[in-house]
């Protein structure tokens, strides 16, 4: 793979509690290790957002995403198989996710990324990517490099190399929740 040195190289800073800007198969995000308290406070603090607003979960696969869930709904893991845009879906029954990553309700915001890069620095890792967007609280979302602000970029520890020339304006995810019947609520078309 063309972006394999900086892969590993991210997946040093992530293990080491550092804080990353990386396309993802939506916008740009700001990410780290969701095993890491210290880079995640750290997200909530640059993004100067109140803790206790979670971020999402980016997992590489299917199969991650059942590491972290205790049950997945079939029409769910159906909806997963056929859907096109980016899906991120909310699910009310975590495990082995730190508290601090959690919504109060004890709740987490999951996507299964489906750009090539993210997806090999999380198979790397062998652990979730918190994600939010690149931008402070309350501003708007960067949908390519070029719109993420600079003083954003320089309180990171680092930003991705890959994909800063592509210009394509990119959306945020859908976001819906389920219930136990696997009913689902779009939260966000």
């Amino acid at each position: 793979m063309v972006y394999q040195d900086e892969i590993n190289d991210i997946c040093k800073l992530l293990k080491n509690d550092k804080v990353i800007i990386c396309p993802t198969d939506t916008i740009w995000g700001l990410s780290c290790n969701v095993m890491s308290e210290e880079a995640t406070r750290k997200i909530y603090s640059i993004k100067k957002r109140a803790i206790g607003k979670p971020f999402i979960l980016l997992v590489s696969d299917l199969d991650m995403l059942k590491r972290y869930v205790i049950e997945l709904h079939p029409r769910i893991e159906t909806l997963l198989s056929y859907h096109k845009k980016p899906l991120t879906i909310i699910h009310s029954n975590p495990r082995s996710i730190p508290k601090y990553a959690l919504a109060t309700d004890g709740s987490i915001g999951i996507r299964i990324v489906k750009e090539e890069c993210c997806q090999q620095i999380i198979m790397t890792l062998n652990a979730p990517l918190v994600s939010t967007s690149a931008n402070y609280s309350d501003h708007p979302s960067p949908r390519n490099f070029t719109e993420i602000d600079q003083k954003l970029i320089s309180e990171v520890d680092y930003t991705a190399q890959y994909m800063r020339d592509q210009n394509n304006l990119n959306d945020p995810s859908v976001i819906i929740k389920y219930d136990n019947e696997g009913q689902i609520e779009i939260l966000r078309p």
